[in-house]
């Protein structure tokens, strides 16, 4: 019996790699811009003066909306052209950016994160309807894996990133890197090619009926197993961390990370810790 040959992955062809790269330069700077706002927590509490707990509503409602958004989003933009899907969710983004950066008190900051929140699950959204057109079943396990690194270059890149900016100058001067990134995906959006070109319609078709008929049990494991990886996420790394790194060690959004983990003893992070005030005393009055 002759043994079966093995069918090899084809390589992307010219109009998907086309459809594909610009695509993820535009995604790892939207990752960048959306994945150090934790970084900029403490100094939004003391600029405002608001708890812990208050201040960290300004991560949360970012990911409220999106978990609110993001069925009908992802309905619309099946039916809907991708490129000014993609170019409407820079746009949010961008206009949330600028009424954060420029919130003359906390309630503007979590309605600039509400609009933040809408605008990158719309993108986000986008960008995987994107791939689905663009993957065949050979390249399709090969082109989420390079989203997953694009999406992972921006998370690495932003608190670093973020945090120097927010360090050297002000947090809301690390809104403007947000602000560029979304005009750079409504910018790029009009000038990217259609993804539709490098697959047949009737595909393109058949995707959207399918995914009408996805049945809940197949995400219902996955999405719980995500929402505890967020639920870590983002109560601890992006709020708890922040703060305490703030309050116990003196340490600004800038600090490297590398040199966190080391302050837990202090010969390695005196020169980091705010250095106490010396207070008078009775023989320094007479």
């Amino acid at each position: 019996m002759a043994p079966t040959a093995t069918a090899l992955p084809r390589p992307l062809t010219p109009a998907g790699a086309a459809a594909i790269v610009p695509l993820l330069v535009v995604l790892v700077a939207i990752e960048t811009g959306v994945t150090f706002f934790g970084t900029l927590v403490p100094q939004i509490q003391q600029e405002f003066g608001v708890s812990a707990g208050t201040v960290a509503l300004a991560l949360s409602v970012y990911h409220g909306v999106r978990l609110l958004i993001n069925v009908p989003a992802g309905r619309l933009i099946a039916r809907s052209p991708l490129q000014r899907a993609l170019g409407l969710g820079g746009v949010i983004l961008a206009v949330g950016s600028v009424v954060v950066a420029l919130a003359p008190f906390f309630p503007a900051v979590l309605a600039g994160r509400v609009l933040m929140g809408a605008g990158s699950a719309v993108f986000f959204i986008t960008t995987q309807f994107w791939i689905s057109k663009v993957a065949t079943p050979q390249t399709k396990a090969r082109l989420f894996s390079y989203n997953q690194l694009a999406a992972l270059t921006g998370s690495a890149l932003g608190p670093a990133v973020g945090g120097a900016v927010a360090g050297l100058l002000s947090w809301r001067y690390a809104m403007a890197i947000t602000a560029a990134a979304g005009v750079l995906a409504f910018l790029g959006a009009g000038r990217l090619p259609d993804p539709s070109s490098s697959r047949s319609e009737a595909a393109a078709t058949t995707l959207v009926q399918a995914s009408d008929r996805l049945e809940i049990g197949l995400v219902l494991g996955p999405g719980m197993i995500m929402m505890a990886l967020f639920f870590f996420h983002g109560g601890v790394l992006s709020t708890l961390l922040p703060l305490l790194a703030a309050r116990r060690f003196g340490l600004g959004p800038a600090t490297p990370p590398i040199q966190r983990p080391m302050c837990s003893s202090p010969m390695l992070c005196s020169h980091s810790r705010p250095k106490p005030t010396s207070t008078p005393t009775s023989a320094d009055s007479t």
